[in-house]
């Protein structure tokens, strides 16, 4: 991961900063992360706990197979998130983009802020042209985030995942590239509030 790593770029708004991940530092707070039973249920497919060795296998697992680029979200000093993109399809224009903020860092546009400066990132230096991010009907927070950030809802998968005693509906939401002038608009607009 470190080379990948030398190669990312650092990005950063007047709040918040996203840099490339330090394998030392970020490693043991990701897995804390991973295996948090707050968030855990978030997470699409990874609801249960691992070990040390088996988050570092299906972490450079999911680098070998999909991860596209992996930041790490800074308020200051303070590690607060991560973002990452998944699935690129160059030919498309398509990528997957999920954000994940420590429960300290919710509610106060760390989320959307992030996620509207990496897509800046990625619709200006890859060929995409639309951008998705995914949702559960049960994380009500996370679509109100998707619906601020410029997100147009493109699908409804019903009864998707069992949780909680139900099923819930997983929503697709997309930012598009026709979008991204709005996405700049709305970045200058928090930098002049600071």
């Amino acid at each position: 991961m470190d080379q990948v790593s030398l190669h990312l770029p650092t990005l950063q708004t007047k709040r918040i900063k996203l840099r490339p991940i330090i394998e030392d530092k970020d490693m043991p707070l990701l897995f804390q992360w991973r295996n948090d039973a707050r968030t855990m249920h978030l997470w699409i497919g990874r609801n249960f706990p691992v070990s040390w060795e088996q988050f570092k296998d299906e972490l450079f697992a999911d680098f070998n197979r999909d991860r596209h680029i992996q930041l790490m979200i800074e308020k200051g000093k303070q590690t607060i998130g991560t973002i990452y993109s998944y699935s690129p399809n160059f030919s498309d224009g398509t990528v997957f983009v999920t954000t994940y903020l420590s429960a300290d860092y919710t509610k106060r546009g760390y989320g959307v802020e992030a996620l509207l400066l990496f897509a800046d990132y990625l619709m200006t230096y890859y060929p995409f042209r639309k951008i998705y991010l995914e949702s559960y009907e049960y994380n009500r927070l996370s679509k109100q985030t998707l619906e601020k950030g410029h997100m147009e809802e493109e699908g409804c998968f019903k009864a998707h995942r069992y949780f909680d005693g139900r099923y819930w509906n997983l929503y697709r939401f997309a930012l598009y590239q026709e979008r991204l002038d709005e996405v700049r608009a709305y970045l200058a607009k928090l930098d002049e509030r600071r």
